[in-house]
């Protein structure tokens, strides 16, 4: 017989606890990557943990109801009492379309971002799974794990191992100038630039780009961003605080 109370299935405070943890979970999971600004967020989180929840109880109940019955619906839907896993199995490799969904490719540059928010989107669904199952101390210890790699393990990364800061760039130039050639002389890899604005100016096209890339440091950048600006067709840099326009010569 089940292990549950006389009606042999989940009673119904577990269900409803079970998926309200699942919610409070995926608020505060997605609560960090609405503060990144990241493509999913608080609703996508916990709609993919209270998803998993749901369909991990659905099985319990389904192979709750063949140990108790026998053959029945659910032992044609699952396949018999050795398969009663099948469901978790899916959800666990159909939560890849959208976790490919959250991953993007910069088409100006080689830059992948995403993959962090679709580490995430897999979590939460292996998360929804243990909840769903009832295992309660499983369950807040995945949760407080997360949160801790999400806010105290990623803080630590990027001050004492990747402790570059991202800088944003706005370039007035010449349209006929290829940016990433030019920064490439200098060895500094953009992450991401995008064409903002367009203007003729006498005959001449002059475009404005906003530039973001990686760096250990400002004042290096500043004093490369100089020397470009000088150097190269470029009327006007801004950096942050700092605005560099081309010298006139003599």
């Amino acid at each position: 017989m089940s292990k549950y109370i006389d009606t042999n299935l989940i009673p119904y405070l577990e269900i409803i606890g079970r998926i309200a943890f699942a919610i409070m979970s995926g608020f505060i999971i997605g609560f960090e990557r609405r503060s990144r600004k990241k493509p999913v967020g608080i609703v996508t989180n916990t709609l993919v943990c209270v998803g998993a929840t749901m369909l991990s109880i659905y099985q319990q109940v389904i192979y709750g109801g063949l140990q108790i019955y026998g053959f029945s619906a659910g032992n044609i839907m699952l396949g018999g009492a050795d398969n009663h896993g099948r469901i978790v199995a899916q959800i666990v490799s159909g939560i890849g379309f959208l976790g490919a969904g959250a991953i993007m490719r910069d088409r100006n540059s080689d830059v992948i971002s995403g993959i962090t928010t679709a580490a995430t989107l897999w979590v939460m669904a292996c998360l929804g799974i243990v909840i769903g199952s009832g295992y309660w101390f499983l369950s807040i210890s995945s949760v407080i794990s997360i949160v801790f790699v999400l806010y105290i393990l990623r803080m630590f990364v990027n001050r004492f191992i990747d402790h570059e800061i991202l800088v944003t760039i706005y370039i007035t130039c010449d349209n006929n100038i290829n940016i990433q050639e030019i920064f490439k002389s200098y060895n500094i890899k953009i992450k991401k630039h995008t064409i903002i604005k367009t203007v003729n100016q006498n005959n001449n096209l002059i475009k404005t780009v906003k530039i973001k890339l990686q760096t250990i440091g400002l004042s290096n950048i500043e004093k490369t961003l100089k020397e470009m600006t000088n150097k190269h067709n470029i009327y006007k840099c801004s950096i942050v605080h700092g605005v560099f326009h081309k010298e006139e010569t003599l």
